[in-house]
């Protein structure tokens, strides 16, 4: 399962940057890392607590076990990312650094849909759904649905025209 995700991130990679498209060569790319970890922690168990401590000192990330990551998971700067248990994230996602998707005070998880893009320093928080090719720009704070292909921007999130 992990390995099939992997190569889904690594065809990804190479759409969106045009990084070699060959697994040794993306293997080196920290995006590539830091997604697989993320899978891994994610699972939980052993090994998840063991890739959920080399985030920590590799990537300053935390992945909670019981999120759902799928393939197609680009990270260009994989800092300081969050994501919380019961977080959903479907595939062909870019998340950039200091991103946090997490629970609400009624203990709700974002979910994402594919082609999302996910901007710095974004907080994403509660039961909401980001529609298909969302666009959620810097600094935004989302706690309210975001229907597909609309535009949120700065921290009061308006949704732009």
């Amino acid at each position: 399962m992990v390995l099939k995700e992997l190569r889904e991130d690594v065809k990804y990679a190479h759409e969106v940057s045009g990084a070699r498209p060959t697994l040794p060569y993306a293997w080196a790319s920290p995006s590539i890392r830091c997604a697989t970890y993320m899978r891994i922690a994610a699972r939980g168990g052993f090994w998840g607590k063991v890739m959920r401590a080399r985030l920590l000192s590799a990537f300053s990330c935390d992945v909670s076990a019981g999120a759902r990551i799928a393939g197609g998971l680009f990270i260009p700067h994989p800092v300081g990312i969050v994501i919380g248990i019961g977080v959903v994230l479907h595939g062909r996602t870019h998340i950039y650094q200091g991103v946090t998707l997490g629970a609400n005070a009624r203990g709700e998880y974002p979910t994402i849909e594919p082609d999302v893009k996910v901007y710095p320093n974004s907080v994403i928080t509660g039961g909401v759904n980001i529609g298909r090719g969302a666009l959620i720009g810097a600094g935004a704070y989302v706690f309210n649905d975001v229907q597909p292909h609309a535009v949120v921007r700065g921290p009061s999130t308006r949704i732009a025209d």
